[in-house]
């Protein structure tokens, strides 16, 4: 991905899957849309050494918008 210019999303990846990418490229590496899981324990959510690792390597975390990622989803209220 890094000789074709193409930036490595860890979006969507296993724990183990994210943190590999973000160790071996030679660019930063990006979660696109993920949320920390420190926040709100849901699957998809990504745990703070995820983010660090990311961080240290000059990579970002884009927020996602979604109810369910972000706490209770109860659309009643």
């Amino acid at each position: 991905m890094n000789r074709f210019g193409m930036i490595v999303d860890a979006s969507h990846t296993s724990y183990r899957t994210s943190i590999d990418p973000i160790e071996s490229s030679s660019s930063p590496a990006v979660f696109t849309h993920s949320n920390p899981r420190s926040l709100w324990d849901h699957q998809r959510n990504i745990k703070d050494d995820q983010i660090k690792t990311c961080a240290a390597r000059g990579g970002v975390i884009g927020l996602n918008g979604l109810a369910i990622f972000l706490g209770d989803n109860d659309t009643s209220h």
